[in-house]
């Protein structure tokens, strides 16, 4: 296998965790990412489109559902009066820290696995792979 069957590999296998983790909070894979990617601080609509790789209509969709169930708050951004700043509500906060609480537990026994040296190499580099991947994806 070479490292874009094994990229393809992870993504698949970790949506696939993650699909099953948030069905049990009533979200799809799709609004369970836009929450995970909301900072605490906030982002706005657009930045968070870019971010995911997911069109402002799609986007717009997703965050109307779950506004809907009061995960999220849209307002005017301070710094941009055109653009729109999503933030995570209490209720949302605690769904995401919940929902990264089950991710952990589900990958913990299979990072045992790995010797610590391992771990932090294998975190360090797919900072960078993922850091570089986002620049590309940028320049397309």
């Amino acid at each position: 296998m070479n490292i874009t069957e094994n990229l393809s590999d992870i993504s698949l296998n970790y949506f696939a965790l993650l699909r099953k983790l948030s069905s049990k909070f009533d979200l799809t894979l799709s609004q369970a990412l836009l929450l995970l990617y909301v900072p605490f601080d906030g982002i706005s609509v657009s930045n968070l489109s870019d971010k995911l790789g997911i069109d402002i209509s799609t986007m717009t969709r997703n965050i109307q559902r779950i506004e809907k169930q009061g995960l999220v708050k849209r307002s005017k951004d301070l710094n941009d009066k055109r653009s729109i700043k999503l933030n995570l509500s209490s209720r949302g906060i605690k769904l995401v820290k919940n929902l990264n609480h089950d991710i952990h537990l589900n990958l913990e026994p299979i990072l045992e696995r790995y010797d610590f040296d391992k771990i932090e190499q294998i975190q360090s580099s797919l900072e960078s792979l993922g850091w570089d991947l986002y620049l590309h994806r940028k320049d397309l």
